[in-house]
């Protein structure tokens, strides 16, 4: 197992556009997940957690450490996404690993997105 990790660190460092591409993943999975961690204050004993439209209350409150599952998916999705590339960069798909690691970006600021706009909602209503 440390060995197959040692041959995707090497396949990547080899590459420079995939390594500028992790390197961005992984600046952006850590700016993410330090923005969630520190934009939860646990003096909040409750947030709008959950909405539903098909009830008389419509917005639900749960527990503020749910939130912190955000950041979880950011670190998830961070490092198997570059994984992956790796995996796609070891049997000849540079350019699908390429297309990967932009998705992946992508999928990161959407994620930060949705948790700000959890994190917001409370100060809306």
């Amino acid at each position: 197992m440390k060995s197959n990790a040692m041959t995707h660190l090497k396949l990547i460092v080899g590459d420079r556009s995939l390594l500028v591409l992790s390197l961005v993943i992984i600046l952006l999975g850590l700016t993410s997940i330090l923005y969630i961690v520190f934009s939860v204050s646990p003096q909040e004993v409750t947030l709008w957690m959950r909405y539903s439209a098909y009830s008389e209350a419509q917005f639900y409150k749960d527990n503020w450490y749910h939130i912190y599952s955000f950041a979880g998916l950011g670190l998830l999705i961070t490092v198997a996404h570059i994984g992956i590339m790796a995996k796609l960069a070891e049997r000849n798909m540079r350019s699908l690993a390429i297309s990967f690691g932009w998705l992946t970006l992508l999928l990161l600021v959407v994620v930060v997105l949705i948790a700000h706009s959890v994190l917001t909602i409370g100060h809306r209503l």
